[in-house]
């Protein structure tokens, strides 16, 4: 008993604590004194269910949040319930304190731009799908998308313009180097918000745009799937069957979505090369067809079976050269031409019909300008 009054009276002290509400004010609204309160979260006792009840309903939570076995769990329980976009931080890993702040006005700027405009804040295709942490499982969840978004293995040359198409938000704009993206998911419009470091090259912007789209669809699967705790995610290789971390799998969805195995297939195939065959020059050609890094494309190639084990170290060998050269500059230079912030700059466009939209669509884009937001 003693036991399981220890990890609900925990619940309810976090909590608690989470809101910015003192013990004693949180007594005093539900009808009981400090005293009873302290006892409940220390775990010298069980609250009865007209406390729980009370509790419930001051701090704004569900009451199955007192019961979860684990902090992870609570998160999940809270987030299932909540309607306002928060930012998908599965790693555990906050932001710094600046670039949470600017997530947050943006998030707030582009939620607004859509009311002004009257457009629609529903993603157009689905964003739960069941999947298992696996490369199997990361590489089933990246072709589901790539129906869902109807390009099938098709090969992309603007992924910016194709997840707007599918009504996601995506703001491009310069950060500090060291945060190359992060992503917000908008439980009550069914939607999400991407952001992404413009100073990084155009493939490391392709391959964070897809890495944060795992994370939403990993986010939308931990709130949605009943019964699943941090105890079940466990760290673990890269191999078939076994389960990835968060960070893993979404680097691996990333991969598959980017260069779905049909695609690579019929592109290599086409050319008819095989193992033994690959030039540098090769590598750097056909790298450009899908958008990726030289050495993201050459895991690829390797992890496909269309390059050994000797020409592969010696062609990354002349990748690292080449990064160490121009301080990882990516070889054979950047040949994609990516259209930024467009949804984000029609939406002002749309908003500016509306004279009673003047006065504060200036202050808007006076504020996204300042932040680099690009028009585009």
């Amino acid at each position: 008993m003693i036991k399981d009054a220890n990890f609900i009276g925990n619940n309810i002290r976090d909590i608690r604590k989470r809101v910015g509400l003192k013990a004693c004010l949180l007594a005093r609204r539900i009808g009981i004194r400090e005293g009873p309160l302290s006892n409940i979260e220390r775990g010298r006792c069980l609250p009865s269910s007209r406390v729980i009840m009370a509790l419930a309903r001051e701090l704004n939570v569900p009451v199955d949040a007192f019961f979860a076995r684990d902090r992870m769990e609570t998160e999940r329980i809270m987030r299932r319930n909540q309607v306002l976009p928060f930012r998908t931080d599965l790693e555990g890993a906050p932001l710094p304190d600046e670039i949470a702040q600017i997530g947050d006005e943006l998030v707030s700027l582009v939620l607004e731009l859509e009311d002004l405009a009257g457009a629609s804040k529903r993603a157009l295709i689905s964003l739960h799908v069941p999947s298992e942490r696996t490369e199997q499982g990361m590489e089933g969840l990246a072709q589901s998308v790539r129906d869902f978004m109807r390009i099938g293995d098709g090969v992309v040359f603007d992924y910016y313009e194709l997840f707007e198409t599918c009504g996601f938000r995506v703001v491009v704009l310069p950060l500090a180097k060291e945060a190359y993206s992060f992503s917000y998911y908008d439980p009550g419009n069914y939607n999400a918000l991407f952001f992404i470091n413009s100073i990084h090259n155009p493939e490391r912007q392709l391959f964070r745009l897809a890495y944060e789209l795992g994370h939403i669809y990993l986010e939308t699967d931990r709130l949605l799937r009943p019964g699943v705790t941090a105890s079940e995610r466990i760290s673990g290789g890269t191999r078939n069957g076994e389960e990835l971390d968060n960070h893993h799998s979404a680097s691996k969805f990333a991969a598959f979505f980017l260069m779905p195995a049909g695609a690579v297939r019929a592109t290599i195939e086409q050319l008819g090369l095989h193992k033994g065959r690959w030039t540098y020059e090769l590598l750097l050609r056909l790298k450009h067809r899908f958008g990726v890094s030289a050495q993201t494309f050459l895991y690829r190639l390797k992890e496909l079976g269309y390059a050994n084990e000797s020409e592969t170290e010696s062609l990354s060998k002349m990748i690292n050269a080449h990064y160490s050269r121009t301080g990882y500059g990516e070889p054979g230079s950047s040949r994609r031409l990516l259209t930024p912030n467009g949804r984000l700059w029609d939406l002002v466009l749309t908003a500016e019909d509306q004279p009673r939209n003047a006065d504060r669509l200036k202050s808007m884009v006076r504020r996204l300008k300042k932040l680099g937001v690009e028009k585009r």
